[in-house]
């Protein structure tokens, strides 16, 4: 099965946040049916992006998620390195130059 790719545009205001919330939500729900927490992922460019998509998240017919899995790109990279079994080496300064 080729993995299907959407693009949603649209002016500000227009709702794309608002669908890509009903999508993820829909995900999620479909997730915690499966017994598969853990299988959605959003990405969020900034710590004030992300705090809106959580607010926004909760809704009527999901009052509550306690795994939503709603990350900055550098809170998941550190996730996955926190995952790691073995621990990371990190750059020196100097070297990072």
């Amino acid at each position: 099965m080729q993995p299907e790719v959407q693009i949603i545009t649209g002016t500000a205001g227009s709702g794309k946040t608002e669908h890509l919330l009903d999508c993820y939500r829909e995900a999620l729900q479909a997730g915690l049916s499966r017994h598969s927490p853990g299988s959605t992922l959003w990405l969020s460019p900034t710590i004030r992006s992300r705090r809106q998509v959580l607010d926004l998240l909760s809704c009527e017919q999901m009052p509550v998620c306690f795994a939503p899995n709603v990350y900055t790109f550098e809170a998941f990279a550190e996730a996955i390195l926190d995952s790691l079994d073995e621990p990371i080496q990190t750059l020196p300064e100097i070297s990072k130059r």
